[in-house]
């Protein structure tokens, strides 16, 4: 069962998990995940505006990045001594 959104999307604790399992997570700008949005709703006809609330996407696109169990770029990233009680 999930504690909190705003615990279970720690970085730290994605981290974690996923040196549990085996895994590598990956990374994704959220910037460019913005970009890449825009891009979509373009082609689909639409006219996305955010001109003023960069922030604010780019916040959610991280989120979003986080729920999907993908670390948004730039966020930190633990050495190998993070992982020393998993091993």
């Amino acid at each position: 069962m999930i504690e909190s959104t705003e615990t279970y999307m720690d970085a730290g604790r994605m981290m974690r998990r996923a040196c549990e399992r085996g895994e590598v997570l990956g990374q994704y700008d959220p910037h460019r995940l913005v970009t890449d949005v825009v891009a979509l709703l373009e082609e689909r006809g639409l006219r996305p505006e955010y001109e003023g609330r960069l922030g604010m996407a780019s916040a959610g696109a991280g989120m979003l990045l986080r729920a999907l169990n993908v670390l948004p770029f730039g966020q930190y990233i633990p050495d190998d001594r993070d992982y020393e009680h998993h091993h």
